[in-house]
């Protein structure tokens, strides 16, 4: 026998081994006819393999798995050959990882490759095949690593493989990898509301790819809110409200953004409610370029305040000059009635507890003014 048998097989594939037989005899031994009388057998092998047309066949098992003695013969009836050689059954490694695995952006991707392999003592190889800028691969852990770049968002395949040392037509797996990130708020509602004045808030969101259309991109909806009386408009994704006095302190309003692929975030905004200031009429809201604007209706001026605080300190002052004045006229007209009234005689300035000095007591003797 001068052909070389198999070292291995694959449990997925099928042995097709011709023997190849060296007989110088041209003629059969046994009737000296010029015809084909080399006969092959297998004298020692596993279950279910055979030798037809000088051709050994077997398709294994799982429960082959590992190595086997195999002994072939060939004869031309006076003499034969014998090949002997150990055949092992290999079960190729496969890949097992989940055929889809996701990162988001700014998150480090730390993926381990997973392979089934029966043949329990084989050292595994892994491979990947993959245009991933910054991706890397431990060929002995099966662990990948990359970090994600902006420009990477989306889904991306990779080919991943893995070996045993033996040689496997076995196509490796397709493992697509999603890059993802939340949509966000652009924009935030004023910080402080006041009481009897309209507050708005426009939303403005974009999705992870930069997508700002409102009810397409981005979707917003109200969750919860404190405030006693707040209105959502869905449509242009707006928010009002009139506070009231129940509303002085903080409140809260909760907002849920979503975008087109269903990623979400819940979001809670504190707003500081306070009395409402010397306007009667006013309306706060951001527009899309985020300034704050801030408009007034029947606004009590300033300069108004100051004149009316002068006129009152003018009055005031008059009032003082007309007190002055009539104090004064009254203390002249009684220094003109004191040098009216004629002198008295002596007498005693004291009757029953009672002292007078420059003041005329009716019917009393002692009317008297003392100098």
């Amino acid at each position: 026998i001068t052909s070389s048998p198999p070292q291995h097989i694959n449990l997925e594939n099928i042995l097709e081994y011709y023997i190849e037989v060296e007989d110088n005899n041209s003629f059969n031994p046994l009737n000296r006819t010029k015809e084909k009388h080399i006969k092959t057998s297998i004298l020692k092998g596993p279950k279910g393999m055979i030798v037809s047309n000088q051709k050994l066949l077997w398709k294994p098992e799982a429960q082959d798995i590992g190595p086997h003695k195999v002994t072939i013969i060939a004869e031309d009836g006076i003499d034969k050959a014998e090949q002997e050689f150990t055949l092992y059954v290999n079960d190729t490694p496969s890949i097992i990882t989940a055929d889809s695995i996701s990162v988001k952006l700014g998150d480090t991707l730390r993926h381990v490759l997973t392979a089934k392999d029966s043949n329990k003592k084989n050292n595994l190889t892994y491979s990947i095949k993959s245009n991933l800028e910054g991706l890397t691969l431990d060929a002995s852990s099966g662990e990948i690593i990359w970090v994600p770049k902006k420009e990477d968002l989306g889904a991306h395949v990779i080919e991943a493989n893995v070996s045993d040392g033996f040689d496997s037509m076995k196509a490796g797996k397709k493992i697509q990898i999603l890059v993802y990130d939340f949509p966000k708020f652009i924009n935030s509602p004023p910080k402080e509301a006041y009481v009897d004045i309209e507050y708005k808030y426009n939303i403005e969101a974009e999705d992870a790819y930069g997508g700002i259309v409102k009810n397409k991109d981005v979707f917003v909806s109200l969750v919860n809110t404190t405030f006693v009386d707040l209105f959502f408009d869905s449509a242009k994704q707006q928010l009002f409200t009139t506070p009231v006095n129940e509303d002085i302190g903080t409140q809260t309003i909760e907002l849920k953004l979503e975008d087109k692929e269903g990623r979400y975030i819940n979001k809670i905004f504190e707003i500081n409610v306070l009395m409402s200031p010397c306007e009667t009429v006013d309306t706060l809201y951001i527009n899309q370029n985020q300034t704050m604007q801030k408009e007034t209706v029947n606004k009590i001026e300033d300069k108004e305040i100051k004149k009316k605080k002068k006129e009152k300190k003018k009055k005031e002052k008059k009032k003082k000059e007309k007190k002055k004045k009539e104090k004064k006229k009254k203390e002249k007209k009684e220094r003109e009635n004191e040098k009216e009234t004629p002198p008295s005689q002596t007498g005693p300035e004291e009757e029953e507890g009672i002292k007078t000095r420059g003041f005329k007591i009716p019917g009393s003797r002692y009317n008297k003014t003392e100098e």
